[in-house]
Parts: structure tokens; C-alpha cells; sequence
């Protein structure tokens, strides 16, 4: 009889609650904040190498990583239990990891399908901005879980929660410069978009269209003059609003001096031979000067990013 009752004691303990093992909530609690840790390290890792416009490999593997991550974190504290009686904090962690995975899943993932080609068109570029700010938007609901979550264990527990500063600050600062680089972006695609047109309306002989598309590039340039002003400071930083703004002063005068009389040139079915070949050195003097814009404005952008977050 002593050899079965110490049997069925050395099977309750066997069976019972992973929380069980500890005698403090602390101690309890540092198991979630070290999941939590894990995930922000490969989280910011992503984040980071997706906005500096990192090899499109890398990015999509530093994507698998944090599913990874969150899957096995989210198994990892499935198994915890509560915490003499209290699930709160596991029921809300779980949730809120759940959020996460679909989020990194099938949003980062519909971003990342849409990566290649989102310097396209205007359009394509604000789908891709359209599917990371959803994606983002669950990330930033699933932290918020967690975080209140936390707050409700400790202050049930009588306890105060150390707080990664570090960390904290380092995501204030990748938020800060995400949405200001976005912003720009945006801007400089708006009127850029339209030297596109302008080249593909050539290209495909449709010259009639060039005056109407000369047209919407300068009321494009005063809407993204207007947005630049905006968000002009951004924490001392002035390169990248400079450049943009320089990108849109060269384009009214492209439109002005150059792009314009190039329009009426092409249009003219009776241009003399030696009128058309200037007219196309003209035309290949506007690409190349074109193309000089993009790489700038992308060198400069990346230099303001690397600039500003800490290095990894």
C-alpha cells in the first residue's frame, strides 16, 4: 500500500502544472518576459533589414525566422499553466501570439509578394505600404495584449516590472523613422510616377497624352510640396526632406524648360529629320537625369536610416 500511495505521489508531481515550479510570481513571469525577449530581437531584425531595402532573400528570410519564433514561443508558454489559479497573463500571451503569426504570416507575406514590383507605378507602391501598415497595425495590437497582460499580473502580484529601455527605445526610433521615410517616399513617387508615364506615353507612340500628363505632374509637384512641408524636421535629420524637396523644384523646371518643348516636338508629325534625332538626345539627356534622381533619392534615404538606428 505505501509503494502505491508513493507511486500515485510521484505521478501527481509528474502531471503537474509547469507554473506549479514556482514559488514567486516573478519567477513565473520572467518566462514570458524571455519569449518576449526572443521575439524582439528577430522582430527588429526583420523590421530593420525590410525598411533598409535589404536583399529581398534576406528580408523573406529573417520572415521565416520570427514565425518561427513566435510558433515555438506561443508552445513554449501554451504549456506553462496558470499561476495559482490566475491564466491571465498565459490566456492573453497565447492570444496575443496568435495575432502575431497571422500577422507576420499573411500580411508581412502579402507585403513581401508585393516587395518586387512596388516601385512600379504610384499605385503599386501604396498596395505595398497598404499591406505593411496592416500588418504593422496586428503586430502593434498583439504588443499591446501582451503588455497589458503584464501590467495586470504584476499589479495583482505586487510587484514592478523592469523594463527593457534599450529595446523600447529602439523601437521608438524605427517607428519614428519608418513613417517619416514613408512619408517621403510617398511624396517623391507621386510626381516621379508621372515622368514614367511621360516615357511610357512615348514609347508606346502616344504623344497626344504628353501635354495631359505634363499637367497632372505640376499640380502632383504642389501636393507633395505641400506634404514635404509637414513633416520638414525630423529630429535634426535634413537630408533626405532637401533632396526631396530639390527632386520636385528640378522637376518643375523639367516640366517648364525641357519637358514641354520636348512635347511639342514629338507631337509634330512634320518634324524635320535633324529636329527629331535632338529632340531624342534630349529625350535620353531627361532619362538619364531621370534615373540620377531615383538613385539619389535612394542612397539617401537608406544613408538617413543606417544613420539614425542603432546598428545591429
Amino acid at each position: 500500500m505505501t509503494r502505491v500511495l508513493s507511486l500515485l505521489i510521484l505521478l501527481s508531481f509528474g502531471f503537474a502544472s509547469p507554473a506549479q515550479r514556482y514559488k514567486k510570481p516573478e519567477q513565473y513571469f520572467r518566462e514570458f518576459q524571455t519569449q518576449k525577449r526572443k521575439i524582439n530581437k528577430k522582430n527588429l531584425m526583420y523590421l530593420k533589414a525590410s525598411l533598409r531595402g535589404d536583399d529581398e532573400r534576406r528580408v523573406a528570410k529573417y520572415r521565416e525566422m520570427m514565425v518561427d519564433q513566435l510558433k515555438d514561443s506561443k508552445a513554449e508558454l501554451s504549456r506553462m499553466g496558470d499561476y495559482e489559479g490566475y491564466d491571465i497573463l498565459q490566456r492573453e500571451f497565447v492570444d496575443a501570439l496568435t495575432i502575431y503569426i497571422d500577422a507576420y504570416e499573411k500580411d508581412f507575406g502579402i507585403a513581401e509578394e508585393l516587395t518586387k514590383h512596388r516601385y512600379d507605378s504610384y499605385e503599386d507602391l501604396k498596395k505595398y505600404y497598404d499591406a505593411v501598415t496592416k500588418a504593422e497595425g496586428g503586430m502593434l495590437d498583439a504588443s499591446y495584449k501582451m503588455e497589458k497582460a503584464e501590467d495586470h499580473f504584476a499589479k495583482m502580484h505586487f510587484f514592478t516590472i523592469d523594463r527593457d529601455e534599450e529595446i523600447e527605445e529602439e523601437y521608438r526610433l524605427l517607428d519614428e523613422v519608418t513613417l517619416y521615410t514613408r512619408d517621403m517616399t510617398l511624396s517623391f513617387f507621386r510626381v516621379e510616377q508621372h515622368s514614367k508615364d511621360f516615357l511610357f506615353a512615348i514609347d508606346e507612340g502616344r504623344t497626344d497624352t504628353l501635354d495631359i500628363i505634363l499637367t497632372e505632374m505640376q499640380k502632383d509637384i504642389r501636393v507633395s510640396k505641400a506634404e514635404i512641408e509637414e513633416y520638414a524636421d525630423f529630429d535634426g535629420e535634413k537630408d533626405l526632406y532637401k533632396y526631396t524637396e530639390y527632386f520636385l523644384e528640378e522637376m518643375g523646371i523639367e516640366v517648364n524648360e525641357n519637358l514641354r518643348p520636348l512635347a511639342d516636338q514629338l507631337e509634330n508629325k512634320y518634324l524635320e529629320e535633324k529636329d527629331y534625332s535632338r529632340a531624342q538626345k534630349d529625350l535620353e539627356r531627361f532619362v538619364a537625369r531621370h534615373n540620377d534622381y531615383l538613385d539619389e533619392f535612394f542612397e539617401t534615404k537608406r544613408d538617413l536610416i543606417l544613420d539614425y538606428l542603432p546598428e545591429d
